[in-house]
């Protein structure tokens, strides 16, 4: 199991490095706005630490740990992420998002209706501002919303 992780972390930080490489074709930054290579080469950098940590706790720990979730929430999941990409552009970024985080918590256990409300909502407001006014991104509008 060690070698596995360890091998699943290494293939990651290869490709956070190839992810933050390719950043750096992007448009350059307008005015007061950041660019939109930021925010590929903040996830790069994140997904790099993450994948070393999962190798270094990995290798840490001298029980072999094992897998007690279920696979299917996991497919069920790739799933429910192609379907965001594909109806991003379809329905739009707000609509799918809020939608996307809601049954992905789901899928991941949560059941607290509050937390389910507002975290999609308030995380994709989030990510709205930041992309759209921060970094001057646009996001998908979505042929039937609009928005």
């Amino acid at each position: 199991m060690k070698w596995g992780v360890t091998m699943i972390g290494i293939l990651l930080i290869a490709l956070s490095v190839v992810f933050y490489l390719k950043s750096f074709s992007f448009p350059p930054p307008t005015g007061k706005t950041l660019g939109p290579s930021v925010w590929p080469q903040l996830m790069a950098c994140l997904l790099m630490v993450l994948s070393g940590l999962m190798i270094f706790n990995a290798w840490r720990t001298r029980e072999e740990a094992v897998f007690k979730g279920r696979y299917y929430r996991a497919a069920l999941a790739a799933v429910v992420m192609g379907l965001y990409i594909w109806l991003s552009e379809i329905i739009g970024y707000i609509v799918t998002t809020i939608f996307f985080i809601f049954i992905i918590l789901y899928l991941a256990g949560e059941r607290d209706w509050r937390l389910l409300i507002i975290f999609p909502l308030g995380f994709t407001a989030f990510l709205y501002l930041v992309f759209y006014y921060l970094i001057d991104v646009p996001l998908p509008a979505g042929a039937l919303t609009g928005f």
